[in-house]
Formats: structure tokens, C-alpha cells, sequence
């Protein structure tokens, strides 16, 4: 089953000194072409939501990208969320950070099939007591939800998947199997992670 997976891409990379993080090279390739590259396994098609009018320098790819804009930028990735959900008219999305290179797609999978034989509208990993709302399975049904949060100014991601009826969260026990690394949800924000990722991608060539 494939989906329609969405890279959250909106940061003002202040910590990364102002270098877009998805333009960062990771090995041979840019961390957002490394993304697009795993993500099409998975997906029938890539959003890709920027907070500003970036322009992203993609390659030829053998699956549908598309660039959207969120229209209220730099106010979190709740109105990130929205902006994809506004955008495609698919049932489930996959949600995951432009910064994240370990993300995991066999985790992916397994949340993918629990929300859909569950009938969820979220699932989310939780990861040694903190949630990963940016790895998570999200249902086009939450869209209404959102939109009347952000009208009325509410921006907190986790506030908000917290205040919803049809989650499932995973804890570790869980997502042990997929995380034996413990790096699938490490994100990079500033250079001192950015050389840390560089040098966890050399030992696993």
C-alpha cells in the first residue's frame, strides 16, 4: 500500500548557521535527494512543504514531487501538516522532517498498516519518553481539526495530536525492532549534528 508522503521542509535553519539542512550533503547525495530516494519505496507520490518560497534543486526521479508553499510560514509544523492536507486528496500521509537522514520505512510500514487495519486517524512514535510527531502516520479525517485549531491561533503540535480521540502512540517496546541503531529519529539542527550524522553514515558503509 503506498501513500503520499510528505517532507516538512519549513525551518528557518538558524542553529545550521542559515544552510538549509536539506541542501547539507550526506554521503553522495543531499539530504533531501537521500530522503526522496527512500521515501519512493514507499510512496506514490512526495510533498515537499516549505515555510518560503525556496527553491528546491531536485533531480530526475521516478516518482511524482511536488514543491507547495505553507501561506502562513514559520509557525510550526502543525501548520506544515495542514499545508500537505490541504494540498492532496489522499487517505493516509506519512509525515516526516527534512532533517531526519536515519528515518526509518520498515517503521513507517508497520505504522502505515496499524492505522489503517485500526481505523486511526494518528499514530506516532514515542522513543525513551519523547513523542516523534515528525514520523508519524497521519488520516486526511484529522484536516478539519486542524484547520479550526489554526484559525484560532493554536500552533502546538504535540498539544494538539495529544487533544485528538483516534491516536495510538508506540513506545519503545514496539519500536525496538526498527530502531536497533537508535538513530531514526535523530535530526540534524546545528553543525556539531550535522558532523555526528556524517560520522554515523560512514560506519554503517
Amino acid at each position: 500500500m503506498k501513500i503520499t508522503s510528505v517532507l516538512l521542509a519549513g525551518g528557518q535553519n538558524r542553529r545550521m548557521n542559515g544552510i538549509p539542512k536539506w541542501e547539507l550533503e550526506f554521503g553522495k547525495e543531499t539530504m533531501l535527494n537521500r530522503s526522496i530516494r527512500r521515501l519512493k519505496n514507499i510512496s506514490h507520490q512526495i510533498v515537499i512543504v516549505s515555510g518560503g518560497e525556496y527553491q528546491f534543486p531536485l533531480k530526475d526521479q521516478d516518482v511524482r514531487i511536488h514543491t507547495i508553499y505553507d501561506q502562513t510560514p514559520f509557525l510550526g509544523p502543525l501548520n506544515g501538516i495542514l499545508t500537505a492536507l490541504q494540498y492532496s486528496q489522499e487517505d493516509y500521509y506519512f509525515i516526516v522532517a527534512a532533517d531526519m537522514p536515519f528515518f526509518s520505512i520498515a517503521l513507517a510500514k508497520y505504522m502505515l498498516h496499524y492505522t489503517v487495519t485500526n481505523q486511526m486517524d494518528i499514530v506516532i512514535p514515542k522513543w525513551q519518553g519523547k513523542f516523534q510527531p515528525l514520523h508519524g502516520i497521519y488520516s486526511a479525517k484529522i484536516r478539519a481539526s486542524i484547520e479550526k485549531d489554526v484559525a484560532q491561533g493554536k500552533h502546538s503540535l504535540i498539544k494538539w495530536i495529544l487533544e485528538q480521540e483516534k491516536i495510538t502512540i508506540i513506545e519503545d517496546k514496539e519500536i525496538q525492532p526498527f530502531n536497533e541503531s537508535g538513530r531514526i529519529f535523530f535530526n540534524m539542527n546545528d553543525p556539531l549534528e550535522y558532523k555526528k550524522g556524517l560520522m554515523w553514515l560512514t560506519e554503517e558503509e
